[in-house]
């Protein structure tokens, strides 16, 4: 019998191989998730057509797990996640992100029946927004002061000619 660490870690395996099959059959059919800004979404076909998107969005996605502990059957793992906004199917290194993650993993019967992020993602939706409605638009948008600074510190990059990401090879996902 796996340890709840081991489900845990071999759907974040599965995450970032981009193995859709294999992410889908590690979920419980009630499999719940909960992303970062709180938004939910429940069972495994719903989640089959959320990562699908996701991994469109960002074909590079990928998890750093650095530390991972259990209680139980829930699992907690800190590290950090990253990828790269796609567009329009172009990979822009302008629009690489990396960011620091947790995330809650509940395990039953060897299946994951809740993923939940612990993130800021307001970097990952900056991106998104600057290519998707210009820099003009997305400016005036609502974000917090910290979220504010960072989008429009990616602006500033995305203008730069000189731009260069941060730590964009480091983690790519993992093909077998």
């Amino acid at each position: 019998m796996k340890s709840a660490v081991d489900v845990a870690l071999g759907f974040v395996d599965r995450i970032n191989r981009h193995d859709l099959g294999g992410l889908v059959a590690l979920m419980t059919e009630d499999h719940r998730f909960v992303d970062g800004l709180g938004q939910e979404l429940r069972g495994r076909k719903q989640m089959e057509k959320g990562w699908l998107g996701y991994f469109a969005w960002f074909p590079d996605y990928c998890i750093r797990v650095d530390d991972a502990m259990s209680n139980g059957n829930v699992v907690a793992m800190f590290g950090s996640a990253q990828g790269t906004y796609s567009g329009k199917g172009n990979l822009l290194t302008e629009a690489h992100w990396e960011i620091s993650a947790a995330w809650k993993a509940v395990v039953r019967n060897e299946h994951v029946s809740e993923w939940r992020v612990y993130a800021d993602n307001e970097p990952v939706w900056g991106w998104h927004l600057l290519l998707r409605v210009g820099s003009d638009i997305a400016e005036n948008l609502p974000f917090s002061n910290v979220g504010q600074r960072t989008f429009l510190a990616a602006n500033r990059s995305l203008s730069a000619a000189t731009a260069t990401p941060r730590h964009y090879a480091a983690h790519k996902p993992q093909t077998t």
